[in-house]
C-alpha cells in the first residue's frame, strides 16, 4: 500500500511540473509551443497508461488473493470428507503397503491411524480374499476404477467383517503408479436388508401362491410378468404358462382390442380400483370357455419400470346366487302384481328365464275330461321363435307318469334333463332339437294338491344344480299358492256376485210377482170384454175401423198378458215339484224340438252325452226352458249358421256333480255387456224383455246350481251348468 501512496504522490508531482511548463511555453513563440504542448500531451498519455496498468495488477493480486483462499477452503473440505466419510478410505503405494486412512478406516480395521501406515492392507483381509486385493492391484487401469468386489476384513480384534472394495490408481506423468485409493464399504446392513429382501420375496412369492385369489402383474406393454396358482386355477392354465403372454389372451376376441386401449389409459394414469362397483367382466379359460370374474387394480413402480396388478375372483356362484335372487324377487313382485292367474305365470316365467339362463318357459295344467296335462302357453327370450315348440304342444295332452310333462308331474319334486336329444320319452324332441335345445326342466307347481306344472328348455348343456332345484320348488310352491289362493278369491268374488244376483232378483221378484197378480185381472177382463166385441162384431154391426182398432188392441192385451207370465215366471210364485230329473232325456227332447227349424237357418246342433250320467234332483220343465233360453240366444247370435254344441259330463268330485255345456260359433258377447247378461230387464235385442237369462239364472240357483259363461267377440259364448247329482239309489 505505501508503494502505491508514493507513486500516487509522484503522478501528482509529474502532472503539477507539466501544468508549469505549460504556463511558461504560453509566453514563448508559437512554434515552442506547439512542440511543448504536444510533448506534454504524449508525456500525460504515457502517465495514464502507467497509472491504468498499476490499478490491473492491484485487481490481479486481489483475484489471486481470493482464488489461494477459494482453493485452501476445498482442501480443508476434501480433509474433512476424507477423515469423516461414512465409508472408510485408505491410500497406499503401488505395492499396497497403507499410507493414510480415515476415521472410518481406522474404526473398520480395528488399528489406529498411525499404525496403519506402512502396513499391507491386505494383512487385514481374510485369507480367501487376499486374492482379490493383489488381482485388483495387477489390473487396474491408468486412471481407472476397478469394478466393486465384495471381501472380509479382519479388524484387529472382532470377526470378519463383510466389506465392499474398489480401487482407483492414480499414476505420474510417466505413467508410474504413485498412489492407490482404496474405497471400504461396510456392507453388513445391506447383506442383512438384501436377505432380508430375499426372505420378503420368498414370503410374498408363497403369499401370491397360496393367496385365494387370483394375481397377475404385468408391465406396460401388457406382457404377463407373474400370475399366481390361483389365476391358473381359474382359467384352466398349466404352472407358469402364462408368464410372457400377452394379458389380453385371458380376455374373450371381442374383448381385446376395447381392454388394450383402456390399459395403456389406465398406465398412463394409474390408480386403484376396488373390487364390486357393477362392472360385468369376463375371462376366457385356457378350453375357450369364459367365466364371470371380478377384478380390482393396483400399481407399483420398479426398477424395471410400472407394473400394474390386477387381483382376479370367480364370481360364477355369486353372480348365480344374484341371478337367483333377483328371480325370486322378480317372482315375489310378479306374484303380488299380476291381475290373473295367466298374467301371473307369465311374468314369473319371464322372470326365470331373463335370471335364471333359461330360454322358453311353458305353463301346463290338468284337464278334467281327459285326465291329463294339457298346454296352456310359453313365454321366450326376444332372439328366440318358439313357434315350431309351440305348435307341437297346442294340442299335445300328457298323460300323468308318461313324457317329461307326465313324470314331472308323477314326480312331485323338480325334474332335470340334461340332454334332451338322448331321451326318446320326450314326445316333442324333434321341435326341441330343431331349436337347438338340449337340456330341459321339469317344476311341479303345487300347494296342498298339485296344480300344474312349469316346463323351462335351454339351449346351453346343463348340469343339475341342487341349489337351482331347490330354488325351483320353492318357485313352484309359491306359483300353486298363488293360483290356489287366487282360485279361492274368485270364487269368493263369483259367491259374492251370485249372493248379490240372487238378492236383488229375490227383490225384484216380490216386486214382479205382486205386479204380475194385480195386473193379471184388469188384463184378463179387459180381453175378455174384447174377445166378445169382436165376435159381436163378425155381424158386421161394427165399422171395419172399430174391428180393426180391436184387433190392435187384443193383441197388445195378450202381449202384455205374456209379460205377465214372465213376471210370474221371474218371481217363480207358481208351484212346481222336484223329481228325479235324467239330463240326457231333456237334452235330446229339447234337440228334438228345434233341430228341424234350426236347420232350415244353416244351424247345426250337436249333442256329447255322457252315457253315465246320473240323476238329478229338479223340475224338468223349468231346466227344459233354460236349456231352450240358451240354445235360442245362440240361435239369435248366428245369422248366418254356425254350430250349437250341447254336452253332458259327470264331475268326479266330492259331491259328484253334473255339468251340462252350451256353446255356439257366433259373434260372441262384448266385454262390457258380459257383467250384465243375468240382470233383469236388461238386453240387447229390439223386442227383447231382459228376462230370458234372468229367469234361467233363477232357475238354476233354485236347483241348487251354478252357470257360468265364458266369450270373446268373434269367437262365439258358452254357458256351463253345474248341478249336484243326485246319489244312487241301492
Amino acid at each position: 500500500m505505501s508503494q502505491r501512496h508514493d507513486l500516487e504522490k509522484q503522478f501528482a508531482r509529474v502532472t503539477e511540473r507539466v501544468e508549469q511548463l505549460r504556463q511558461w511555453a504560453a509566453r514563448g513563440p508559437a512554434e515552442f509551443r506547439a512542440v511543448l504542448d504536444e510533448a506534454v500531451a504524449d508525456l500525460l498519455s504515457t502517465v495514464e497508461e502507467l497509472h491504468a496498468s498499476d490499478e490491473e495488477r492491484v485487481a490481479q493480486n486481489h483475484r489471486l488473493a481470493s482464488a489461494g483462499q477459494a482453493v485452501e477452503t476445498e482442501r480443508r473440505r476434501y480433509l474433512d470428507l476424507f477423515a469423516f466419510a461414512p465409508d472408510g478410505y485408505v491410500v497406499t503405494d503401488a505395492y499396497g503397503l497403507i499410507q493414510e486412512s480415515n476415521e472410518a478406516a481406522v474404526s473398520l480395521l480395528g488399528s489406529p491411524a498411525t499404525r496403519l501406515v506402512g502396513l499391507p492392507l491386505r494383512a487385514f483381509v481374510a485369507t480367501p480374499y487376499t486374492d482379490v486385493i493383489h488381482e485388483l492391484l495387477l489390473g487396474l487401469p491408468s486412471g481407472g476404477r476397478s469394478p466393486e468386489r465384495e471381501i472380509r476384513v479382519l479388524p484387529a480384534a472382532g470377526e470378519a467383517v463383510p466389506v465392499a472394495v474398489t480401487a482407483t490408481v492414480m499414476r505420474d506423468d510417466e505413467g508410474r503408479t504413485t498412489t492407490v485409493r482404496w474405497l471400504l464399504r461396510d456392507v453388513t446392513e445391506r447383506r442383512r436388508a438384501a436377505e432380508a429382501l430375499a426372505r420378503s420375496e420368498a414370503q410374498a412369492r408363497a403369499f401370491l401362491e397360496t393367496a385365494p385369489i387370483g394375481v397377475v402383474i404385468v408391465d406396460e406393454a401388457g406382457v404377463i410378468v407373474s400370475a399366481n396358482a390361483h389365476l391358473e386355477t381359474i382359467l384352466g392354465y398349466g404352472a407358469g404358462v402364462l408368464e410372457g403372454r400377452r394379458l389380453e389372451e385371458l380376455l374373450p376376441e371381442r374383448l381385446r382390442s376395447r381392454h388394450a386401449a383402456h390399459r395403456t389409459e389406465y398406465f398412463s394414469a394409474p390408480r386403484s380400483r376396488p373390487m364390486g362397483i357393477d362392472l360385468d367382466l369376463v375371462g376366457r379359460r385356457a378350453d375357450g370357455g369364459e367365466v364371470p370374474i371380478d377384478v380390482s387394480l393396483s400399481f407399483v413402480d420398479t426398477p424395471d419400470g410400472r407394473r400394474g396388478i390386477a387381483f382376479v375372483s370367480d364370481v360364477t356362484h355369486r353372480r348365480q346366487a344374484e341371478r337367483r335372487q333377483r328371480a325370486e324377487f322378480a317372482v315375489t313382485n310378479a306374484l303380488l302384481e299380476a291381475p290373473t292367474i295367466q298374467d301371473a305365470v307369465a311374468r314369473v316365467v319371464r322372470a326365470v328365464c331373463g335370471d335364471l339362463g333359461w330360454d322358453v318357459g311353458e305353463f301346463w295344467l290338468p284337464e278334467r275330461e281327459s285326465g291329463g296335462l294339457r298346454w296352456q302357453g310359453l313365454w321366450h327370450g326376444d332372439r328366440l321363435d318358439p313357434t315350431v315348440l309351440a305348435n307341437a304342444g297346442r294340442d299335445l295332452v300328457s298323460r300323468p307318469g308318461f313324457g317329461f310333462v307326465g313324470r314331472t308331474w308323477e314326480h312331485h319334486a323338480p325334474l332335470w334333463l340334461s340332454d334332451i336329444t338322448s331321451h326318446a320319452e320326450f314326445v316333442r324332441r324333434d321341435a326341441a332339437v330343431a331349436l337347438g335345445f338340449h337340456s330341459a326342466l321339469g317344476v311341479l307347481i303345487r300347494n296342498n294338491d298339485r296344480i300344474g306344472v312349469l316346463l323351462f328348455f335351454s339351449r346351453e348343456p346343463r348340469r343339475p344344480d341342487d341349489e337351482l332345484l331347490r330354488i325351483m320348488e320353492d318357485i313352484g310352491r309359491r306359483v300353486g299358492t298363488y293360483i290356489e289362493h287366487q282360485r279361492a278369491q274368485d270364487e269368493l268374488a263369483h259367491q259374492r256376485e251370485a249372493l248379490v244376483r240372487t238378492e236383488k232378483l229375490a227383490a225384484l221378484g216380490t216386486l214382479t210377482a205382486g205386479l204380475a197378480h194385480e195386473l193379471n185381472n184388469p188384463l184378463g177382463i179387459i180381453s175378455s170384454r174384447i174377445e166378445l166385441m169382436l165376435l159381436e162384431s163378425q155381424d158386421n154391426t161394427l165399422p171395419a175401423r172399430v174391428v180393426e182398432d180391436l184387433g190392435v188392441i187384443h193383441r197388445n192385451i195378450q202381449r202384455v198378458t205374456r209379460l205377465g207370465q214372465a213376471l210370474r215366471a221371474f218371481s217363480r210364485q207358481a208351484p212346481h215339484e222336484n223329481a228325479p230329473v235324467r239330463l240326457n232325456a231333456l237334452v235330446d227332447e229339447t234337440a228334438l224340438l228345434i233341430r228341424k227349424t234350426f236347420s232350415t237357418e244353416n244351424i247345426e246342433v250337436v249333442t256329447t252325452l255322457d252315457e253315465a250320467l246320473p240323476l238329478i234332483s229338479g223340475d224338468a220343465s223349468a231346466l227344459q226352458q233354460v236349456l231352450l233360453n240358451l240354445i235360442t240366444n245362440a240361435r239369435e247370435a248366428m245369422r248366418g249358421g254356425g254350430t250349437i254344441r250341447v254336452e253332458t259330463t259327470t264331475l268326479t268330485d266330492a259331491p259328484p256333480r253334473v255339468r251340462v255345456v252350451v256353446a255356439d260359433t257366433g259373434e260372441g258377447i262384448p266385454a262390457d255387456v258380459l257383467p250384465r247378461i243375468f240382470d233383469p230387464f236388461y238386453t240387447t235385442k229390439a223386442t227383447g224383455t231382459g228376462l230370458g237369462l234372468a229367469v234361467s239364472y233363477g232357475i238354476v240357483q233354485d236347483h241348487k246350481g251354478s252357470i257360468e259363461v265364458q266369450s270373446k267377440p268373434g269367437r262365439g259364448t258358452t254357458f256351463v251348468l253345474t248341478f249336484p247329482a243326485m246319489a244312487p239309489e241301492h
